[in-house]
């Protein structure tokens, strides 16, 4: 089964790069879980620090959201480090792919997994994999070093399949050939820092409060040079200390500084 996207689904931009599917009701299933969950990062560690380089999530209902960066604000002591996830790319999966993806996953134990022993990592950079999964109640959380073996070399193939062919995530063999495609119609990663803020700020407007969404919109509004809205979002994050949020101020304070 290839077909992976239907009909075209505009978000709040109703720009082309928002194209992707709807499911049709379908009779109800055991997958995915109400709860299920994907959320995958892979990030370069260095002498200078970790950088996040992309982020993906896939959740119950097939929202398939990719996200990009290049460069990180940070604070002065490195506590804190946010990437600035300029590129973007957002698509709905059909119900018969995200149900066969979940299907996969529960066949191959994923609840049952155990973080895998860190592997001795080169000199230099770093590659790292995160891999988080809610699944039926169980919190799966991986990350791995360096080459990918059994397991979760299974799970990320099978994951990668279903995301933009520009975006898998590396298992640290470059000759490994990627599995087909799961997806059609895909729309390519954008790269457009507007595009980028613009979604964040609407995922914040519709409910999506969480305060990890709240410091990417303050990073992408800081490098876009919006500082109204990168005050508006700190004011409304929740739970900082008093140290962090003087950090916080202290970045903006920077990015205003810099010109950004």
């Amino acid at each position: 089964m290839k077909r992976a996207t239907r009909r075209s689904w505009v978000g709040l931009l109703s720009l082309a790069w928002l194209t992707g599917c709807a499911a049709s009701p379908e009779s109800r299933s055991l997958y995915p879980p109400e709860n299920f969950r994907l959320n995958l990062e892979y990030r370069v560690e260095g002498d200078g620090g970790s950088q996040v380089k992309r982020r993906a999530s896939i959740d119950a209902q097939g929202l398939v959201i990719v996200r990009e960066a290049d460069t990180s604000l940070r604070s002065d002591d490195g506590r804190l480090a946010m990437p600035v996830f300029r590129r973007i790319c957002v698509y709905q999966l059909h119900a018969r792919s995200i149900r066969s993806l979940s299907r996969w996953l529960d066949q191959e134990n994923v609840k049952d997994f155990n973080p895998l022993d860190d592997l001795n990592p080169p000199d230099g950079e770093v590659k790292v994999v995160e891999c988080g999964l809610v699944y039926s109640d169980n919190v799966v959380s991986l990350v791995t070093r360096g080459r990918v073996f059994g397991q979760m070399r299974r799970v990320l193939r099978a994951i990668n399949a279903f995301l933009p062919e520009q975006a898998g995530f590396p298992n640290g063999d470059e000759d490994d050939e990627r599995a087909p495609s799961r997806v059609q119609d895909v729309p390519p990663i954008l790269d457009k820092m507007v595009v980028a803020l613009a979604y964040h700020q609407e995922r914040l407007q519709g409910g999506f409060a969480e305060n990890s969404w709240r410091r990417d919109t303050f990073a992408l509004a800081c490098a876009a040079g919006d500082w109204v809205l990168a005050q508006k979002t700190l004011s409304a994050m929740s739970k900082l200390t008093e140290s962090d949020r003087l950090a916080y101020q202290k970045i903006l304070a920077g990015a205003k500084g810099s010109g950004r």
